[in-house]
């Protein structure tokens, strides 16, 4: 009778599992005088691989899914006893390591922030957006000293971007704000969370901050030391007023010499999706864009040295390399009264768009769509950023920008704002 019930039960765990299994019977240990229980297993299906980790399982077989378990005890007195000590110990193991139960672990906020970070990488936003997001959340933890569970109570944020403001000011504090809400609101949509803690936090005041507008003079100096591949980066960078990652991501099937139009793509638009907008070709960036066109063989108009598209690195060393050349005389750096302040790529576009509104009366609308922003409110922010906005006169005419220098005959305006002859 209890042979069959021990079968039974056998027959019963082998029925309930997936793959192989494998019995040995108890069997009498004659040396000692008692019976040995014993627990031999093959389990076979990839939803065991998490066995591969646990103590007493290995690798069996050459599929690679399979995985064995075997134990053995002795010193039962009764066959009996052996046989229910593999009932239970197999029972033992089915729970706890063959179908463990789910355990209830809290939620915390870097486990609930890791799903949202793999959602930033993979939607292509850009290392370094990934990079300061990262950090962020990086920083608020240590800041709290713990990876709290969810829900996040307004205060804990609240303390945080407190010590951001005084400690750097309430631009990095609006910015980590910003990230914050975005964080939240994301996992607020997902019910992670079931309301957003940032809701009651309200912006902190900023210092006005004034972008620097470098004068054509130093833009020329640049030019005059720049070599042919540079100059074309300055000379694009001027003409198009285009973002420096846009610059590395032209192509030549954006440039449309028939209609005389470039075309540009930028992320900074709500989903991260590319987003193309054109620039109309004056006679100095069509000659410039065809002439590049022609000669290199990528598909890339600036190219990186192995034909791929120019890394941010080698673009981001341009202008530091160049005001190094000027700043400095027979290898020795000027005295600081003598030095040019410098200034990268984007500075170029603060420079025309501040003469732009400025000197060429060019409306907050034009302005918007020479600048390709989405928002008039985005360009009147900018704007406001770059120019007095009670000067009437600023920086001297785009047409008066190389005065001293010959230009070309028969020179042709194009576009809507002045073309600035054969820089």
């Amino acid at each position: 009778m209890q042979n069959q019930q021990g079968l039974s039960l056998r027959m019963f765990y082998n029925s309930s599992l997936t793959g192989i299994t494998i019995n040995t019977m108890p069997y009498r240990d004659e040396k000692k005088k008692c019976w040995v229980g014993v627990v031999k297993k093959i389990l076979t299906g990839p939803h065991f691989a998490h066995l591969e980790e646990l103590p007493r399982w290995k690798p069996h077989g050459q599929d690679k899914i399979s995985f064995q378990y075997r134990k053995a005890t002795s010193g039962f007195p009764l066959k009996r006893d052996a046989e229910e000590w593999e009932r239970n110990h197999w029972q033992e193991v089915i729970d706890a390591q063959v179908y463990p139960k789910q355990t209830t672990i809290p939620f915390t906020f870097s486990k609930a922030s890791t799903p949202y970070l793999k959602q930033v990488q993979t939607r292509c936003k850009g290392i370094n957006t990934l990079r300061y997001k990262t950090k962020l959340i990086q920083d608020i933890i240590e800041f709290w000293g713990q990876d709290p569970a969810l829900p996040i109570q307004t205060i804990d944020i609240e303390d945080f971007l407190d010590h951001t403001y005084e400690n750097h000011g309430g631009k990095k504090a609006n910015r980590s704000l910003r990230e914050f809400s975005t964080l939240f609101t994301w996992m607020e949509k997902r019910q992670f969370i079931s309301t957003n803690p940032i809701t009651p936090i309200e912006r902190y005041p900023e210092t006005e901050f004034k972008k620097y507008v470098p004068p054509k003079t130093d833009i020329l100096k640049i030019i005059t030391v720049a070599n042919a591949f540079e100059k074309d980066l300055i000379r694009t960078a001027y003409h198009t007023l285009a973002r420096s990652i846009e610059i590395r991501r032209l192509k030549k099937t954006d440039c449309d010499f028939k209609n005389r139009k470039v075309w540009f793509y930028t992320r900074k638009r709500k989903g991260s999706s590319l987003d193309g907008s054109f620039v109309d070709m004056n006679d100095s960036l069509y000659e410039i864009l065809r002439r590049r066109c022609a000669t290199i063989e990528s598909e890339y108009v600036f190219p990186g040295g192995d034909g791929d598209r120019l890394s941010k690195y080698t673009l981001d060393n341009v202008m530091p390399r160049l005001f190094k050349r000027i700043n400095s005389e027979d290898d020795q750096p000027l005295p600081m009264e003598r030095q040019t302040k410098s200034f990268g790529f984007h500075a170029i576009r603060h420079h025309v768009a501040a003469h732009l509104f400025l000197n060429c009366g060019y409306t907050v609308a034009e302005m918007q769509r020479i600048l390709r922003h989405k928002r008039a409110s985005t360009t009147d922010t900018y704007l406001k950023s770059i120019v007095d906005m009670d000067t009437t006169r600023g920086l001297s005419a785009l047409d008066d920008f190389e005065a001293e220098q010959e230009k070309p005959a028969g020179q042709k305006k194009l576009i809507a704002y002045p073309s600035v002859g054969d820089i």
